[in-house]
């Protein structure tokens, strides 16, 4: 999904949205590709390790 999509989806700003995802990338939690159709669009993608931690968090 692009990082404008999700900022979309949960009603945030895409420069915040950007902002809050580099931690998790950093921690390898997601993943942040250039669209290979649009090389201004950025696809943010969940990792393995973010999913288990994900799922870890759930049942908060």
């Amino acid at each position: 999904m692009t990082i404008t999509n999700l900022a979309d989806t949960i009603a945030m700003d895409r420069t915040t949205m950007a902002s809050n995802l580099k931690p998790l990338a950093r921690e390898g939690l997601v993943t942040i590709e250039p669209s290979a159709a649009d090389r201004r669009a950025r696809i943010a993608t969940i990792t393995p390790d973010g999913i288990s931690r994900r799922k870890a968090a759930l049942p908060l």
